[in-house]
Parts: C-alpha cells; structure tokens; sequence
C-alpha cells in the first residue's frame, strides 16, 4: 500500500482489454496521504462479464501504474 506522498491530482481508471476506459472512479486533486476507492458490486455492476480488467494508478510527478485484475463472477 502506497501513500500519496505530496498533494496532488490522482486518477484511477479501469479498462477492458482492448484498451477501451470502463470507469473512472478517481480523478482529482487529493491531499497527501493514504486514500481508498471502494469498488462494490453495484459500482461495478456494468463493466464486461468476468474476465481481466486492467486498473491504471496516475498521480502526479509518479511514473503511472498499471495492473491486471481479474474478475470473477
């Protein structure tokens, strides 16, 4: 778990696997320090059937973060 080290715009993004954005649950300025996003089933009730998703972290001065998540159904 990382902390957001100094004030600064974030942005959270989920895309498909054709690279197509899903959701967006995060974009804009946040203080410094430990953030959380919850991704409940009814935020993510309209994203594709299970399968991988990739989440991409970008924060400002930070080299951007992308993952794959798979989701289950």
């Amino acid at each position: 778990m990382n902390r957001l080290p100094t004030a600064g715009r974030v942005r959270l993004a989920f895309y498909d696997v054709q690279g197509r954005q899903v959701r967006e649950p995060s974009n804009g300025w946040k203080p410094a320090g430990l953030h959380h996003v919850r991704m409940d089933a009814e935020r993510m009730r309209n994203l594709p059937g299970a399968g991988a998703l990739f989440a991409r972290l970008e924060m400002e001065g930070r080299t951007p973060v992308s993952v794959r998540v798979t989701r289950i159904r």
